[in-house]
């Protein structure tokens, strides 16, 4: 009887973790959904902006990156990678930095 309790407890706290992680990805995925919208508004504005419009377009396909390799890690788990506390490298928040290429 013990037994089965632990395995209920065990398959409680798995199930858990499960949704908890799939309503993350599910949080990241509509942000990306939105973010194709968006840059899909600004290539049909058509006009430069003084070239601030080709910069929101580099930015957001810059943050598609950030979201997509975000997502591949979460789906992954945290022994996918020896660096950092999760295992994998954190992003530079550095003004113009680019995100780094796997």
């Amino acid at each position: 009887m013990t037994t089965l309790i632990r395995t209920g407890a065990v398959a409680a706290v798995v199930l858990a973790a499960t949704l908890a992680h799939a309503g993350g990805d599910h949080e990241m995925l509509a942000a990306e959904q939105e973010m194709k919208i968006a840059r899909d508004h600004l290539q049909a504005a058509g006009t430069d902006y003084g070239g601030h419009r080709r910069a929101a377009l580099d930015h957001l396909d810059a943050a598609l990156r950030e979201l997509h390799d975000g997502i591949k890690f979460s789906r992954s788990g945290p022994a996918a990678s020896p660096h950092g506390e999760h295992g994998a490298t954190p992003p530079s928040h550095e003004p113009g930095a680019e995100p780094d290429e796997d």
